[in-house]
């Protein structure tokens, strides 16, 4: 099983239809970049939208997946690895994104520390001052839950 041959077959399937990536996938409730992205071999559609993306092309998962020929045993080997591919670009999508929003929070944090500092020199404690307290314990909130959820995918 290739995702590249998937991705032409649903490319393949969908054209049949004379149907454009967008109209595919708002039948679908995804994105007609996520449908690019199947078509072209990026990645494989989500497990979840599999079962719906083969409804929409009057097709099987099977069919789609390119496993007609593969015998029953070998075709649930085949579903499988598939969805543990599809699992790990998932956590190695969400841990690059949370170190990101983790740099992002870092350095607001410290411009929020610099601009605090500031407004304290110059003797300013009403509302800037509050404001910024108030900014400070958002980000650390943030900065906290990224934390988290580089944590739980880290390995």
């Amino acid at each position: 099983m290739d995702v590249i041959e998937t991705g032409r077959r649903i490319q393949q399937l969908r054209k049949s239809r004379g149907w454009t990536q967008r109209e595919l996938a708002e039948k679908l409730n995804v994105t007609d970049r996520a449908v690019s992205k199947w078509e072209r071999g990026l990645n494989f559609p989500d497990m979840a939208i599999l079962e719906p993306l083969a409804r929409a092309l009057d097709s099987t998962v099977v069919e789609i997946l390119g496993i007609e020929n593969v015998p029953e045993n070998e075709r649930v080997e085949a579903v499988t690895e598939v969805a543990v591919k599809e699992t790990e670009r998932i956590k190695k999508e969400t841990r690059e994104r949370a170190i990101v929003g983790m740099i992002m929070c870092i350095m607001l944090f410290v411009t929020l520390l610099i601009l605090g500092r500031m407004l304290i020199e110059r003797s300013v404690y009403d509302l800037p001052l509050n404001i910024c307290n108030g900014a400070l314990s958002i980000v650390g909130f943030h900065l906290g839950n990224y934390l988290w959820i580089w944590w739980k995918y880290r390995k």
